[in-house]
């Protein structure tokens, strides 16, 4: 049976935190794609627009706490669901395999979660964007 290295995890967070692009070259696979639901709609990007991006400092540069919830793993495939938290959340969905004796990610599919503050209570609540999106419709209803 093959070992899975979770470091490919960390180096994938590390290296999109401090926009280290030569981690996240080591972590994605070159046929690495991204899924993204936002609350503008699903975005799909390849290994080279998300490295753009990044070098661009339009995306990461921000200090995220990793939270890895489960790991499994099979011959030359893993899977991983993590979560990237700071101001929002990022839950990913990482499908990883081995390729020539190398762990790297092939795809993640990410939804962004913010947090926000709830003014009655001062205490911090977790919503989806399109829960807040419907609170926001029924408070402009009103």
């Amino acid at each position: 049976r093959i070992k899975f290295n979770p470091q490919v995890t960390k180096n994938y967070a590390e290296g999109a935190d401090t926009r280290d692009i030569g981690k996240l070259e080591k972590a994605f696979h070159d046929d690495f794609r991204v899924v993204a639901v936002t609350d503008g709609g699903v975005q799909n990007l390849d290994k080279q627009t998300y490295i753009d991006l990044i070098r661009a400092e339009k995306i990461g540069g921000a200090e995220r706490q990793l939270e890895i919830e489960w790991i499994t793993s099979k011959n030359n495939t893993a899977r991983a669901e993590i979560g990237l938290k700071a101001a929002v959340i990022f839950h990913n969905d990482l499908s990883f395999i081995k390729d020539q004796e190398t762990w790297q990610i092939v795809s993640n599919v990410t939804q962004v979660v913010p947090v926000w503050l709830d003014e009655k209570s001062g205490r911090c609540r977790l919503q989806t964007l399109t829960a807040i999106a419907s609170a926001d419709m029924e408070e402009k209803q009103r």
